[in-house]
């Protein structure tokens, strides 16, 4: 299974990058704004290859959590998104080429989920693709709603010695460097 893991992990990573480099304009300029339809579509379409390489990569769901954790991760992912797309991304789109600044996002993102590895690495992959769409117009907001779909999806079909309970921290590292 480690191995399904890793090869859907890279056709994934594989798959936001296309998407990105399809819809990130390499001119420094902000693309044309997709219609709202397409935004849907995309956000959509997102979600749904997420969830199938979240599912195959770690099997069928276990239990859903408590309607409070839930909205709560979605307090959380709304929080995590605005910082991400409103505040990190612009800053970088006004030092950087889009194709960097999206990867440089996508890579700083991941890091504020440390040192959680499985984590960091759906983080990056899902944060690629956001940020992608984002340039194109899609708004911070079903982002948010997909970055807590993808998120709840996640703990719930990982094993927990795998993601750990999605926590994340400096209460993770010791004082010699190592990671508990």
């Amino acid at each position: 299974p480690i191995f399904l893991t890793q090869l859907l992990t890279i056709a994934w990573l594989m798959g936001a990058l296309v998407l990105a480099l399809r819809y990130a304009s390499f001119s420094g300029r902000v693309s044309a704004e997709l219609p709202a339809a397409a935004q849907n579509r995309l956000v959509l379409l997102g979600a749904l290859a997420g969830a199938i390489v979240i599912i195959v990569a770690a099997g069928l769901p276990n239990s859903l959590p408590s309607p409070q954790r839930l909205l709560g991760y979605l307090g959380f992912a709304l929080i995590q998104q605005f910082l991400l797309q409103r505040v990190l991304l612009r800053a970088l789109l006004d030092s950087f080429s889009q194709s960097f600044a999206i990867l440089l996002a996508a890579l700083m993102f991941a890091l504020w989920h440390s040192p959680n590895i499985t984590l960091m690495l759906a983080c990056f992959v899902s944060a690629i693709y956001a940020t992608a769409l984002h340039i194109r117009g899609v708004d911070w907001l079903r982002l948010a709603l997909l970055h807590a779909l993808l998120g709840t999806l996640l703990v719930m079909c990982f094993p927990t010695s795998a993601l750990k309970n999605a926590e994340v921290g400096s209460r993770h590292f010791t004082l010699d460097g190592s990671v508990r």
